[in-house]
């Protein structure tokens, strides 16, 4: 009987030591022919961060990382001699990963929900792009001399092909609406989405307590307050900042001498904001005798660059240049250039980052209607 009970005590210390106490474990394999699998140092980072979050030896191509977390998150694994990192959807679960040395971006990774439905998106992603032919046609549509017929039947092509990815990622969030997939879904659509929506799913999370402290989460939701400033109807926040001759410009004292302002954010390095400054810049000067005043914003500039930017391109129009101290660009929640916000002569909101074809057609009925 003593030896029975012995015998079960050491089949339960067996499954806890496999099954890690509840947390993770990663089992790799890296093949290749280079020296550093047979005895080197494999890493594992948190995706965004900058310094290893564990590692451990390789023997013979094969790796064990063993751990707990206290919430899913998206980390790299990594060889400081070898190109480029395998990314896995990490969560406390079981996990295999199959690489080749020259290739880690089409490595194999198994284990977890997360994980799982990151896999079937990939495989999605792959059927679409094949089945559109989006390899060519985004090929195509990047030619300048591309005809405007070909460039509307291919572009619709394109929202085709989106529409349908939409679709099977929507159907994966509605099916795991708190999962780490759907939170980082919902971290890529919050500055796009519907506030009240992007609300509800916040609160959802929230209530789970799955994610709490979880840095996506707190980011989601800053965003999102940020945005509720920025809506139509909202005073658009003043600021001060320097203008090409060095002197102090403050953004209310601008749109309160003019019956409308545009807001342009840019950067002479980005050729789609530069464009659209050339573009829009051309009735300038019929904007401003009808009393609509343009200020432009540059960010994340070489000042040399910028400065031969308005130069050479005869932008006449008030230049202002962000800084690290000010930081307008993150009270105005800019995440791609050009960001354009048109206010009124008290300062509220009337567009923020529509497309520049509706800004520029709602500035010509202004004046048509004169």
């Amino acid at each position: 009987m003593r030896k029975a009970l012995l015998f079960l005590i050491f089949i339960v210390i067996t499954i806890s030591c496999e099954t890690n106490d509840g947390g993770y474990v990663i089992k790799g394999v890296i093949k290749g022919e280079d020296i550093t699998l047979k005895d080197g140092i494999v890493y594992i980072q948190r995706a965004n961060t900058k310094s290893a979050f564990d590692s451990t030896q390789i023997r013979k191509g094969r790796f064990t990382f063993k751990g707990k977390l206290q919430m899913p998150d998206k980390y790299m694994i990594f060889m400081k001699e070898l190109n480029y990192n395998i990314p896995i959807y990490l969560e406390n679960k079981e996990f295999r990963v199959e690489a080749f040395s020259d290739n880690l971006r089409e490595a194999t990774v198994a284990g977890g929900l997360n994980q799982e439905l990151s896999n079937k998106t990939t495989l999605k992603s792959r059927s679409v792009m094949k089945k559109y032919n989006l390899n060519h046609i985004l090929g195509e549509l990047m030619k300048a001399e591309l005809s405007a017929e070909l460039r509307s039947q291919y572009s619709s092509v394109v929202n085709r092909a989106n529409g349908e990815m939409k679709n099977f990622i929507d159907s994966i969030v509605t099916a795991y609406p708190t999962s780490f997939y759907s939170l980082l879904n919902l971290n890529e659509l919050v500055n796009i989405g519907n506030i009240k929506e992007l609300e509800k799913r916040v609160e959802s999370f929230e209530k789970s307590g799955e994610f709490q402290g979880n840095s996506y989460l707190i980011k989601i939701r800053e965003t999102i307050e940020k945005r509720k400033l920025l809506e139509p109807g909202m005073v658009a926040p003043d600021f001060t900042l320097l203008s090409l001759d060095e002197s102090p410009v403050t953004f209310s004292k601008i749109y309160g001498n003019n019956k409308f302002t545009l807001l342009i954010f840019w950067s002479s390095w980005s050729g789609e904001s530069t464009q659209f400054c050339k573009d829009i810049g051309v009735n300038y000067n019929l904007y401003r005798n009808n009393g609509i005043e343009m200020v432009a914003v540059t960010i994340g500039d070489v000042e040399r660059n910028w400065r031969d930017k308005i130069q050479n391109e005869n932008f006449s129009w008030i230049q202002l240049k962000d800084s690290e101290l000010s930081d307008v660009s993150s009270v105005y929640n800019v995440q791609l250039i050009p960001h354009v916000i048109l206010v009124d002569t008290e300062g509220k909101i009337i567009m923020n980052n529509n497309p520049v074809g509706e800004i520029i057609d709602y500035l010509a009925d202004i004046l048509d209607n004169k």
